[in-house]
């Protein structure tokens, strides 16, 4: 059984965030440095890598141990991507199983058996790849919900804005 409760917030988004929880931690002082690339991606999963990298690194959060929840972000947007459009081109969206064919004595297709009708398995290959795309995306801080308590203000502020709103 995991743990209870919300994920515990990374440190330098805590510092982003001017919380005073960031500075007892254990990892409080680690500096972020840029991932390396796995070799082992597909040329549009490192298509990928290379426009989401940057915003990530933006963001100051990034560790070399996280190339590999990246590459997995990368692969499973293309896995999706992929199955994606091959359940555009299909024309519907079940299948028969268990059918025979057969011909009739003009030489025609006949069905001897009807068989079972269940949805097409690309259809539960491309929701799976769905699922795995929201978990890593909700990792890397990549969809709205997950970005809700990040309030990064780049701009250096007073003093005394600690007191005073907008100073």
């Amino acid at each position: 059984m995991g743990k209870r409760g919300p994920k515990p917030t990374p440190t330098p988004i805590l510092k982003l965030r001017g919380s005073w929880r960031g500075k007892d931690r254990p990892d409080a002082d680690v500096e972020p440095n840029m991932p390396v690339m796995p070799k082992w991606m597909k040329p549009a999963a490192v298509k990928e890598w290379k426009s989401v990298l940057p915003d990530l690194d933006s963001l100051g959060v990034l560790q070399r141990v996280d190339a590999t929840m990246i590459a997995m972000y990368c692969t499973d947007l293309v896995e999706f991507m992929a199955a994606y459009k091959e359940c555009e081109e299909l024309s519907t969206r079940f299948i028969s199983i268990g059918r025979e064919m057969g011909k009739d004595e003009n030489g025609k297709d006949i069905v001897k058996k009807s068989g079972r009708v269940c949805k097409h398995p690309l259809f539960a290959f491309r929701d799976a790849a769905y699922v795995r795309l929201v978990k890593s995306c909700g990792e890397l801080g990549l969809s709205p919900a997950s970005r809700t308590g990040l309030a990064i203000n780049l701009k250096q502020k007073s003093g005394k804005s600690k007191f005073f709103k907008g100073a």
